[in-house]
């Protein structure tokens, strides 16, 4: 944490993918990552750059620094290792849109919805194996609620032309490292939160319970179906004249994509 001068008044010991404080001074973050890189300060730079690598152990820590939740009990990729595979983003229940602001009430020990990764091979889509987006929710105590969201189950409903099919299918860069192709690279997930959209139209697209996702690499801005799971709503990836995103002029790489909380 710094101060308006620029000079740090105080430091957690962890990571962040990214960081997120909580009221009362607790810190939503990371302990290590799948390249065994720890929270200590002469490591965190490594994790600078555009590498993003996935969390293992996804953590609470106090305001001095000791932990008081964790989780990490996803997937192994093939480590043997169990994995929470965050990355990018996170919400805690009563904090939708990823920062707390005046009106939420503050749950101290609430569930906490998750992006995290997956690795599958998925012939419709692509002949490379593919580093794809899921999302998932577990409770304080690290059990799963049940809802889970997978991206490549709803391939066909994102938007993408026949072009764009075959560049997703043969053209994908492939990550030797990861041993995979980063697809969609979503890199902000939150619930809707109470909006006005809802509350005065009842349009269920904008049930406060669905949730927005920002897609990097297919560059579209989309909301989910809590109850369904289907994309309910979407703008891009298609920009070309005669589309309503056309007037929008494109964007690439936008992060953050969010619903600015009731007052």
């Amino acid at each position: 944490m710094i101060d308006m001068d620029g000079l740090i008044i105080h430091e957690w010991p962890i990571n962040g993918n990214p960081a997120k404080m909580l009221p009362g001074g607790s810190l939503l973050g990371s302990k290590s990552t799948r390249r065994g890189q720890a929270a200590s300060s002469d490591q965190q730079s490594t994790l600078g750059g555009r590498d993003f690598p996935d969390v293992v152990e996804f953590v609470q820590v106090s305001w001095n620094g000791q932990e008081e939740w964790s989780f990490s009990n996803w997937d192994t990729d093939d480590t043997g290792i169990m994995m929470s595979r965050q990355h990018h983003d996170y919400q805690r229940e009563s904090n939708p849109t990823g920062y707390f602001s005046p009106g939420q009430e503050f749950i101290a020990q609430g569930k906490t919805l998750i992006l995290a990764r997956e690795n599958k091979l998925i012939p419709e889509i692509s002949i490379q194996e593919l580093t794809s987006d899921v999302i998932y929710e577990v409770d304080w105590r690290g059990n799963f609620t049940g809802f889970e969201w997978h991206a490549s189950d709803h391939f066909d409903e994102m938007g993408f032309d026949e072009s764009a099919r075959k560049a997703i299918y043969d053209g994908l860069t492939y990550d030797e490292d990861k041993d995979s192709a980063d697809w969609l690279h979503i890199n902000s997930m939150s619930l809707l939160g109470q909006n006005h959209w809802y509350d005065e139209t009842q349009d269920k697209r904008f049930n406060p319970e669905n949730i927005i996702i920002s897609s990097r690499n297919a560059n579209f801005v989309a909301i989910i179906s809590r109850a369904t799971g289907d994309i309910v709503w979407r703008v891009g990836p298609d920009f070309s004249t005669g589309t309503p995103e056309h007037n929008l002029g494109q964007f690439v790489g936008q992060h953050h994509a969010h619903m600015i909380p009731n007052g």
